[in-house]
């Protein structure tokens, strides 16, 4: 045992590394963890941003009193759509399966992170359209 600032830890005394948990430890190492963490990050920010806009887009269609009209719903409907994008890249599907090669779990890692990406650019092209439309509404309305 050793004795440091009145707390005592234990020594484990452990094996040298197999070959195969080696290999994990270089899969691990090559994986984007970053980017997935980059990913939600902006989902949240966008998912906030989104719900805010929403909000004072129809308070600005109460204050300028305009009349309900199928181009008012216009950017309502690509709110709503990048809301559900970005509900998506949060909580995209479960994928379980049995992997037998290292490879195929990274790949699928990927390719998860691929969809996640893609679905987040749908979310923030919506919610420019929408804020541009928006705009336009209640300024020309």
């Amino acid at each position: 045992m050793n004795i440091e600032n009145n707390q005592t830890k234990e020594v484990i005394e452990t094996r040298p590394l197999t070959k195969e948990e080696e290999m994990w430890f270089d899969y691990i190492d090559e994986l984007p963890f970053k980017s997935d963490l980059y990913l939600t990050t902006f989902a949240e920010k966008l998912l906030g941003l989104n719900t805010a806009v929403i909000a004072a887009y129809i308070a600005g269609l109460k204050l300028a009193s305009i009349n309900l009209t199928t181009y008012v719903f216009v950017p309502i409907i690509l709110f709503v759509l990048s809301l559900f994008c970005c509900l998506y890249s949060l909580y995209p599907k479960i994928a379980k399966g049995k992997f037998e090669k290292l490879q195929d779990i990274k790949n699928n890692y990927l390719k998860g992170i691929f969809y996640r990406q893609k679905s987040i650019t749908i979310s923030f092209a919506c919610y420019f359209i929408g804020v541009v439309t928006g705009i336009f509404v209640i300024i020309f309305g």
